[in-house]
C-alpha cells in the first residue's frame, strides 16, 4: 500500500508560499516542491507562434476572441499551461 505522505507535493505560483510549505509538512509531507508560474499576461501571442509554442489557431483566438468554447481564452491560460 502506498502511503500518501511519500508521494511528491508540487504546486505552482510566482512566489515560494512558506506558509504553504510548513502547513504540508505539519500535515505529514516530506517532499514538496515550487514551481515559479509564468505570467501569461506579459506574454506576446506574435512570438508564441513563431516560437511553436502556440499553433495558428490558437493565435487567431487570441487575436480575435475564440470562436469555440474549446478555443484559447488569453495568454493567461498559455501561461497556466
Amino acid at each position: 500500500m502506498i502511503d500518501i505522505f511519500d508521494i511528491p507535493v508540487y504546486y505552482i505560483s510566482f512566489e515560494p508560499v512558506p506558509d504553504l510549505v510548513e502547513e504540508l509538512k505539519q500535515v505529514g509531507f516530506n517532499e514538496i516542491h515550487h514551481f515559479k508560474a509564468i505570467d501569461g499576461r506579459k506574454l506576446d501571442p506574435s512570438d508564441l507562434l513563431e516560437q511553436g509554442l502556440i499553433t495558428i489557431r490558437s493565435y487567431d483566438d487570441l487575436m480575435t476572441s475564440r470562436s469555440q468554447n474549446s478555443g484559447l481564452p488569453t495568454t493567461g491560460a498559455v501561461g497556466c499551461t
